[in-house]
């Protein structure tokens, strides 16, 4: 699993959030979204969206861990498609993959 996660370059767009109650815990759950998805072996495309959820997540609660939901609820917001920032990737080279739900560089060696 992990031989696919090396010469890659990938962005995947912050999901836009409906409101903030607080940003306190957002990066610490975003970084535990990537753990999970590391150690559950999903591809580093799905691990970057579990990343963004989970961090978008956190965004809804004014404590650090309140907004975030059970693993049963977590797992199928991924395949909700759902409002995100615009990356504003300078490079207009980068292209959207909508299968994956990301965008890669030109570098990406997928």
């Amino acid at each position: 699993m992990l031989e696919s996660w090396g010469n890659r370059e990938i962005w995947v767009e912050a999901i836009r959030p409906e409101k903030i109650a607080s940003a306190t815990g957002s990066g610490d759950s975003s970084i535990a979204g990537f753990l999970t998805g590391l150690l559950r072996g999903y591809s580093i495309e799905k691990t970057l969206r579990l990343s963004i959820l989970i961090g978008w997540q956190n965004l809804q609660e004014l404590d650090a861990v309140s907004g975030i939901k059970s693993w049963d609820q977590t797992e199928p917001m991924l395949e909700i498609d759902r409002p995100t920032l615009d990356a504003r990737l300078k490079d207009a080279a980068w292209a959207y993959d909508p299968q994956v739900k990301v965008w890669r560089s030109p570098r990406d060696r997928k």
